[in-house]
């Protein structure tokens, strides 16, 4: 697991919980960017085995490519300081990646919530986006996501890039054919919203450095209005036709404002679980229809 971290230690506790499992080999390396909130001190004091940094960087992608060159591990997690894991996630992960030698991305569903752990609402994700990363952005979430070290390279993460690095690295990887991606379509992680993260104050889709991705990538800039609309109905389509409306819908009306953590910076059991069975719930009910509506036909 590599985090990128910068005085975010109100959540960081959170995200070092969540990355340390019992009977799960993990390797956790945090580098911090010189935090004066007392991040240094919390990461001296942890009870979790966690390797880290305080030095100063020149932004989150530099962080990342510095993490991933202390790390060993054969499958990394990019985990932001104010992300955590679901509990069954990474033994889960682990197992996908062990059974398949040929795996190379494996990425899940996201639970959004708010700076102090409340669910806000589930994020699906679905198989082969295709044209839509290109042309509206990521269908799933870096803090869901986990690459086969060997897929990532040296240095990945483009240091120009500030805000859009995950934009980036997706772009550049689902272009590759020879990859094989695999879709969970269970809650792996949970991506919290706040005021003080990058992503929440992302301006448009014309500020510079979107330019910078579409040259990096030849995505013609004059064909952006109508390209961005086209993947904005084409994402759409996709979620309906693989029903992924159903359980985001359910979760928002079961379990909004449910909090995912105690007040130990853990994750609350009895409402991970009720998140779990929700999702289940939604996929039977989908399937029943499916067939039902079969049977119809």
């Amino acid at each position: 697991m590599i985090t990128p971290s910068f005085n975010y230690g109100q959540f960081l506790q959170a995200a070092l919980n969540s990355a340390s499992v019992p009977g799960c080999a993990v390797e956790h390396i945090v580098m911090d960017a010189e935090s004066t909130d007392g991040t240094p001190e919390l990461l001296a004091a942890s009870a979790q085995s966690v390797i880290w940094r305080s030095e100063p960087d020149s932004g989150q992608s530099d962080a990342l490519n510095k993490a991933l060159k202390l790390s060993s591990g054969d499958v990394i997690g990019w985990l932001n300081a104010d992300d955590f894991y679901l509990p069954a996630a990474l033994p889960l992960v682990m197992k996908h990646f062990e059974e398949d030698p040929a795996l190379d991305v494996l990425y899940g569903d996201t639970v959004l919530v708010d700076a102090e752990g409340r669910i806000l609402r589930l994020l699906k994700a679905y198989r082969a986006p295709g044209k839509v990363i290109e042309w509206r952005g990521p269908v799933f979430l870096s803090t869901a996501t986990f690459y086969r070290r060997k897929v990532l390279g040296v240095d990945p993460f483009d240091v120009r890039m500030k805000m859009l690095m995950d934009w980036d690295i997706f772009l550049t990887l689902v272009k590759n054919d020879a990859l094989k991606f695999k879709y969970l379509p269970i809650p792996l992680a949970a991506f919290r919203m706040h005021e003080l993260q990058v992503t929440h104050n992302r301006s448009g889709y014309r500020s510079p450095e979107h330019s910078l991705l579409r040259q990096k990538h030849r995505i013609d800039e004059r064909l952006v209005p109508l390209t961005r609309r086209l993947g904005v109905a084409l994402h759409r389509a996709n979620k309906l036709a693989r029903g992924a409306w159903l359980p985001e819908l359910l979760v928002a009306h079961r379990l909004q404002g449910r909090s995912l953590l105690n007040s130990a910076g853990r994750v609350d059991a009895t409402t991970a679980k009720d998140l779990m069975k929700t999702v289940r719930q939604a996929s039977l009910q989908r399937l029943l229809s499916t067939v039902q509506g079969g049977r119809t036909t």
